[in-house]
C-alpha cells in the first residue's frame, strides 16, 4: 500500500525543479565541478595524513558500499517493483526516471572519490618499489566508465520513453513508437552488469590486503 501511493504520488507530480535537475543533461557537470573541487582540496590537505592501510580501508569500504547498493537497487528492488501488479506502467516509468537519475548522480560523486583515493594508493604503491596488477586497476575502471555511459547516453533516452509512456494505451503501440528502447535497456543492464563485477573484485581485492 505504502509503494502504491508513493508511485500515485510520483505519477502526478508536476515538472518541478529537482525532475528538471535529474533529467538535464548539465545537472552532472553541475556535481561534477564543485565534487572535483571538494576533491583537490582532500587530495591536498586530507590523504596525505591517512597511512596507505587507510587508504586501503576506505576502497575496500567504498566498493563493497557501492558494489552492495547497486546490486540491491538493480537486481533485487527494481525487479520487485516492476513486477507489482498495483503499479501500472506509467507510475514505473515516473518513479524509475527519478530513481535511475538519482543514484547515477550518487555513484558520480561516490567515483569521484573512489578514483582520486584509487590513484593516491597506487601512487605510494608504486613509491615503495610495488606493482599494481591491471587486473585490479581494469575492475576499477569497470563502475567509472559504466556510470560515465549510463549518465551520458542511456538514462537521456531512457528519459524520453519515460516522458512518451502517458499517452500510450499498450505495450505494441509502445513499441512501435520507441524501437529502440529494448536494445537501450539491455545496454544499461548490461554495464550494470560490468559495474556489479568490478565492484566485486575491486571490494574483494582491497579487502583481502587489510588482511596482510
Amino acid at each position: 500500500m505504502l509503494c502504491a501511493t508513493f508511485f500515485s504520488i510520483i505519477s502526478t507530480m508536476s515538472e518541478n525543479s529537482l525532475t528538471r535537475f535529474l533529467s538535464s543533461p548539465w545537472s552532472s557537470v553541475k556535481i561534477l565541478v564543485p565534487a572535483l573541487a571538494v576533491e583537490v582540496y582532500l587530495h591536498n590537505r586530507v590523504w596525505p595524513k591517512h597511512s596507505l592501510r587507510q587508504i586501503t580501508l576506505y576502497l575496500a569500504l567504498i566498493n563493497t558500499y557501492w558494489f552492495a547498493t547497486t546490486f540491491n537497487f538493480s537486481f533485487l528492488e527494481t525487479p520487485f517493483l516492476v513486477g507489482m501488479q498495483s503499479v501500472d506502467k506509467q507510475q514505473n516509468a515516473y518513479c524509475g526516471r527519478h530513481r535511475f537519475n538519482w543514484i547515477n548522480k550518487m555513484e558520480l560523486l561516490v567515483s569521484v572519490v573512489g578514483l582520486d583515493l584509487f590513484c593516491e594508493w597506487r601512487q605510494r604503491i608504486l613509491d615503495r618499489n610495488g606493482f599494481v596488477d591491471t587486473f585490479l586497476s581494469t575492475a576499477i575502471a569497470f563502475p567509472i566508465v559504466s556510470m560515465a555511459v549510463q549518465g551520458a547516453y542511456l538514462l537521456p533516452r531512457m528519459n524520453e520513453r519515460a516522458r512518451i509512456i502517458e499517452p500510450i494505451s499498450n505495450d505494441k503501440e509502445l513499441y512501435e513508437k520507441d524501437r529502440v528502447f529494448p536494445s537501450v535497456h539491455r545496454a544499461y543492464i548490461g554495464f550494470e552488469s560490468l559495474k556489479v563485477v568490478g565492484l566485486a573484485v575491486a571490494g574483494i581485492r582491497f579487502g583481502k590486503m587489510l588482511t596482510i
